[in-house]
């Protein structure tokens, strides 16, 4: 039955990934649909801009959520530290690729801060405290979530070894990726910045 405990999870993980909560909140509460206005995007940001702070902040919770369940229950099941990492991994993927939305989802901050706070709550202290710094230093989201991201496999590394490390190196490139619309933008000096203590 052991054998059956990792794809099971795993694809769980990716379901429970899958769920977009901007897109879903959005229907329950009759908002307009955050693939149709501002960014874009189904995310806790673009929620933040076109449905306020309280909305975002319940978005945010839950697609971080869908990342910390799957990675706790595999570490409840005994796995070992790289199939809990991949566990996590496909969590993320079905928030970037949800298979109940036509694979087009959200850039994957929140469902990446779950994961790493669920697998290593030091290593996500220390990217927390970058996310802070970056983002009270320059205003851009976008780019705090990329500056943070884009250390932590080097964090991952040092404490797990190369092998982990590989699986959140998949992430970190990935989230990178999917702000290559915002990395544009800031080169250009056109990207937004946004307020996340306003009313």
């Amino acid at each position: 039955m052991d054998i059956f405990i990792l794809p099971l999870l795993g694809l769980a993980a990716y379901l429970l990934g899958s769920i977009s909560f901007a897109i879903v909140l959005a229907k329950l509460l009759n908002l307009e649909d955050p693939r149709t206005v501002g960014s874009n995007n189904p995310g806790a940001t673009n929620m933040l801009r076109v449905s306020g702070f309280k909305i975002a902040f319940i978005t945010f919770f839950c697609d971080a959520l869908k990342a910390v369940i799957p990675v706790v229950l595999a570490r409840l099941c005994g796995l070992d530290l790289a199939e809990v990492a991949l566990v996590g991994l496909l969590a993320f993927l079905g928030h970037l690729y949800p298979v109940f939305f036509e694979f087009k989802g959200g850039k994957g901050v929140a469902p990446a801060i779950g994961f790493i706070w669920a697998f290593s709550p030091f290593c996500a202290s220390l990217l927390t405290l970058t996310w802070f710094i970056v983002y009270f230093t320059t205003k851009y989201v976008s780019l705090s979530g990329i500056v943070a991201f884009s250390l932590l496999p080097f964090l991952i590394m040092m404490l797990y070894g190369i092998t982990v490390a590989s699986i959140f190196f998949v992430v970190s490139i990935l989230l990178v990726y999917s702000h290559r619309d915002n990395i544009k933008r800031l080169s250009d000096g056109s990207e937004g910045k946004t307020n996340l203590f306003s009313k």
